[in-house]
């Protein structure tokens, strides 16, 4: 197997399972902040200068064309969209098929190339799917939808963050977190786009400090972040008096780390959804409060596995997230389903055999 990919958690957790059932699923990369977590994983692992560069040099082209060829993939798979002429031009050299997964509706912006070794397209959720089909008209039949999958066995989610936030309960007499006995957590995870949400998400944290005083609250971006986007969501923390109370991480590899240091997970995305932010969180017994938008319409059941709101609604987040802060049932009751769908539904094991199964029939055509 050859991987074509700037380093994402999805391809290490799906490049992990693979090579433990004995398929070896090798990655091409151009470095990155995960490339020790594959090494320190035993993952086998080629880099490449420039790969996720959209023009790409002559002799670049022959150093990976005969690297693809030293490795001889039965396949070969490129895991976002803008790698997809990169595949197919592996392929066509290795004389093999190439696939391509579509992770969201930004990706799916992206020209996807397709030719005759093309086996098809994998969409993560169907929103992308059809997203896929009506924005960028890819015939439906190549389409093949397979959830992300996400890890499910024990998680120890009492380790903290170091210095992020006091998290020991309050001596003034106030509650505290019902559910934990600590200060209560309330936590955002995202890039630092438009579309994340961080205006919704403040509006909300201001709401929530009003009811519950002693509450702190976190804001994440993701691994790979530029430095500096960041700094329009520290402006709007400064001019919503929030300074004391918001701590920000511009950028974060392991989003299991930092949901054991949260309550509760805000998810105020205004375009598409946040399938495997939200899939963790469920694995990691944290409730979720999202907006009802792309697929966390389709994970979400609203009341059951999380709380769905729409988008823009602050004043509804809010309301979610006090609520799953003092009331102890409630929370409990949406932690139990929450895990159990994630087990049933949306594991790693599942996610892998699909794949497995999506590769044999590309192979066999």
């Amino acid at each position: 197997m050859l991987y074509a990919d700037g380093a994402t958690l999805r391809t290490f957790d799906l490049a992990r399972a693979l090579n433990a059932r004995g398929i070896e699923a090798i990655t091409v990369m151009s470095g990155g902040r995960l490339a020790e977590k594959f090494r320190k994983a035993g993952l086998p692992v080629r880099y490449q200068y420039r790969i996720n560069r959209k023009l790409l040099p002559y002799a670049f082209n022959a150093k990976i064309v005969q690297l693809a060829r030293s490795i001889e993939p039965s396949i070969v798979h490129a895991r976002c969209p803008r790698l997809s002429a990169l595949a197919a031009r592996l392929a066509r050299a290795c004389r093999t098929r190439y696939v391509v997964t579509v992770n969201s509706i930004a990706e799916s912006r992206c020209s996807i190339k397709r030719s005759r070794r093309c086996a098809g397209v994998i969409a993560c959720s169907q929103f992308v799917r059809e997203w896929l089909v009506n924005d960028r008209n890819i015939p439906k039949e190549v389409i093949s939808v397979i959830p992300s999958g996400v890890d499910v066995d024990p998680f120890d989610a009492t380790t903290d963050i170091a210095g992020a936030v006091d998290r020991e309960a309050p001596d003034d007499g106030s509650a505290g977190n019902a559910a934990t006995g600590t200060v209560p957590v309330i936590g955002m995870i995202g890039g630092f786009t438009s579309g994340a949400g961080h205006d919704c998400f403040l509006k909300a944290a201001a709401m929530i400090a009003a009811e519950i005083p002693e509450a702190q609250f976190i804001i994440a971006g993701e691994q790979g972040e530029t430095v500096g986007r960041d700094r329009y969501v520290r402006a709007r923390v400064e001019k919503a008096n929030l300074l004391k109370k918001v701590t920000i991480i511009p950028a974060f590899q392991d989003f299991r780390q930092l949901l054991a240091s949260i309550d509760v997970l805000l998810v105020p995305s205004s375009s598409e959804g946040r399938s495997r932010l939200i899939l963790d969180a469920m694995a990691c017994r944290r409730p979720v409060v999202a907006t009802g938008v792309g697929e966390n319409y389709e994970i979400i059941r609203d009341g059951e596995n999380g709380l769905l709101v729409q988008k823009d609604d602050a004043e509804a987040m809010a309301a979610g997230a006090v609520n799953l802060l003092t009331d102890s049932g409630l929370r409990h009751s949406i932690l139990d389903r929450a895990f159990e769908c994630v087990r049933k539904e949306y594991s790693l094991a599942r996610m892998t055999k699909n794949v497995i199964d999506f590769y044999t029939r590309a192979i066999e055509r």
